[in-house]
């Protein structure tokens, strides 16, 4: 018997028989580059309101991302290396020639007291966060995993703020926001993605992503895999 004609319920691609799994429950449209779970999948199905009217477009695959189907689910892979890395390299560096010049300086002093110790231990805690935030923009991965149940988001190999696994039955709605960060004149805005939960509870996925474009493609991913219908979440990312 052959195989159902499907439509991707995004973007309306027929998928082809080799994106097609259904052993596996899944399809992949690689026009879209969305994975859908096929039991979340009725042919025909209108696309969801917010879609339909375009105020929230597809997002194509970000660059350095990656979308893996497994055999259980969906991985969306990110490295967080990329220019930025280099500019927090220079920072670390700067502020290492700082440290040594401030510690050269304090020892050729007579006795230090409380003060000058507290201050210098200050700088040092400073150089030691900023090695640590400049070593994980090089190394880390973060890899967003949902399988049986339960959505994970793993930073790796560097440890690093993540949240708790949370069950996919419970997630209502994944939207994006965007948050100023740095003083005045050095001001910057960076994107996250959260999960909103029946009970009203907002859970931060991912923080301090440098394009609109990655937030808005980790929202989209996981809402098509899990069949969630976009709504407009007060506070998000706007849509036009």
């Amino acid at each position: 018997m052959s195989a159902p004609h499907l439509d991707c319920h995004v973007c309306r691609t027929p998928f082809p028989p080799e994106d097609l799994s259904q052993s596996q429950g899944i399809a992949f449209c690689r026009r879209c580059q969305t994975l859908i779970r096929l039991d979340r999948h009725r042919p025909g199905a209108p696309r969801h309101p917010v879609a339909a009217a375009g105020l929230r477009p597809r997002v194509a695959l970000p660059e350095g991302w990656d979308i893996q189907p497994t055999t259980q689910g969906l991985r969306i892979v990110y490295r967080w290396f990329s220019a930025t890395s280099f500019l927090l390299l220079f920072l670390c560096l700067f502020w290492f020639g700082f440290l040594v010049m401030w510690l050269t300086r304090a020892h050729q002093l007579p006795p230090a007291g409380p003060g000058l110790w507290f201050l210098s231990l200050l700088q040092i805690g400073i150089s030691l966060f900023l090695s640590c935030i400049t070593l994980a923009s090089f190394l880390n991965t973060t890899t967003i995993t949902v399988k049986q149940g339960y959505l994970t988001v793993v930073h790796a190999p560097l440890p690093w703020f993540q949240p708790p696994p949370l069950r996919t039955a419970e997630i209502t709605q994944l939207f994006a926001r965007r948050v100023s960060v740095g003083k005045q004149h050095s001001r910057r805005e960076v994107y996250s993605v959260w999960a909103q939960l029946r009970q009203g509870r907002e859970v931060k996925l991912m923080y301090g992503l440098e394009a609109p474009e990655q937030a808005l493609f980790v929202e989209q991913q996981l809402e098509a895999f899990l069949g969630i219908t976009d709504r407009p979440v007060p506070g998000e990312l706007e849509r036009w």
